[in-house]
């Protein structure tokens, strides 16, 4: 493969990519700076445009925070432990986890872990009571819910 150089942006350039990046979904902090130094940007310029990019409010944490909960809860079907890791792991300040947890609506939160625990249950007919609970029970925790609900939502505990 033949060696290629990167295209050279200069900085009006990078405002309009970083534009179209920010436009697309909601991005956080450490996306748009690596974003930034994908097309080529370094020391003070790539400074400059993280702060047009926070200054334009084409970023903003406590939107992605909501954003990233409220889509990860609603398709994916994770639960709070699972959002806050993601979260974290995206450099998103503790005060922005929050907010974004706090997104979640509790009676839909519950509505899903139930649902999940019985999927589960299903999934694991023709196993020992206290296996099929271990399971569900662990799937459970998997998909980042708390133990508590783990334990309260496993079908079967009336048993």
């Amino acid at each position: 493969m033949a060696w290629q150089a990167k295209k050279v942006f200069t900085l009006e350039d990078g405002r309009t990519a970083l534009e179209r990046y920010c436009a697309y979904q909601e991005r956080c902090q450490s996306e748009v700076k690596t974003k930034i130094v994908s097309l080529g940007f370094r020391g003070d310029a790539a400074d400059q445009l993280l702060l047009d990019a926070f200054a334009a409010d084409w970023v903003n944490e406590e939107r992605f925070a909501r954003a990233y909960a409220r889509g990860k809860f609603r398709s994916l079907g994770w639960g709070r432990i699972k959002i806050t890791h993601g979260l974290r792991a995206k450099g998103v300040s503790a005060a922005c986890v929050a907010l974004g947890l706090s997104e979640l609506d509790p009676e839909e939160y519950e509505a899903a872990a139930r649902l999940r625990g019985a999927k589960e249950w299903e999934a694991a007919s023709g196993v020992p009571l206290h296996q099929r609970r271990y399971k569900v029970e662990q799937a459970l925790y998997q998909r980042g819910f708390e133990s508590e609900w783990a334990r309260e939502t496993a079908p079967g505990r009336e048993e």
